[in-house]
């Protein structure tokens, strides 16, 4: 069986057909999942073809960025080979939470905790909170490089970054995304010496 890596081009030949699901009113909607995804056809590859890889790695953004992820997950399953957690580890670091057991999944189902191992605001709000305090604590004790660039501000900048960081390692997907933009904005507030309260919206000021 051929085992195919993140970053690679290759020429197959494979017998496509447009995405069909059932019409069954309570299960999974595959054709609508399709079209969001943008699948226009699924397959299988014929094995006996003559297959063959045209590049070892592709030179581009989201290629190397699909290339690390896969790095990370690989190294995840070294460290925790034969641990009942991995796919939990997996799920909260990359967005991969096709690894999760059965078993677990039916433990967080029971226990109203499903969706944490699905990426969210929640976990890149946390992160990047973390990341602001780790930085404004170091920051304010280097009077050298305080004086030069203001802690708060050093602080939202290493919060938006670890927020990037992660928001691409999982994969940018979109309710990634949309926290992202808000932490963005929450950011260039800060930023701007806005003084702010967590628990009011940003207002606009009025011409």
């Amino acid at each position: 069986m051929v085992a195919f890596r993140a970053g690679e081009r290759w020429q197959l030949t494979a017998r496509l057909k447009r995405p069909h699901g059932t019409q069954n009113p309570h299960g999974f909607e595959f054709e609508s999942w399709a079209l969001a995804e943008n699948i226009r056809a699924a397959g299988s590859i014929k094995t006996k073809a003559n297959n063959k890889k045209l590049q070892n790695f592709v030179w581009q953004p989201k290629y190397m960025l699909e290339h690390v992820r896969e790095k990370i997950q690989q190294r995840i399953v070294k460290v925790l080979e034969y641990k009942p957690y991995s796919g939990v580890i997996q799920a909260l670091v990359i967005g991969d939470d096709s690894q999760i057991a059965a078993d677990y999944w039916q433990l967080f189902l029971r226990t109203g905790i499903s969706h944490l191992m699905s990426i969210s605001g929640l976990h890149i709000t946390m992160l990047s909170g973390l990341a602001f305090g780790l930085m404004s604590f170091i920051w304010r004790r280097i009077p050298q490089i305080a004086t030069r660039l203001p802690t708060r501000k050093a602080a939202t900048l290493a919060g938006v970054v670890a927020a990037l960081i992660y928001v691409l390692i999982a994969g940018f997907a979109l309710p990634t995304q949309r926290t992202l933009y808000m932490l963005m904005v929450f950011a260039l507030a800060l930023w701007a010496g806005r003084q702010l309260v967590i628990s009011q919206p940003i207002q606009a000021s009025r011409p």
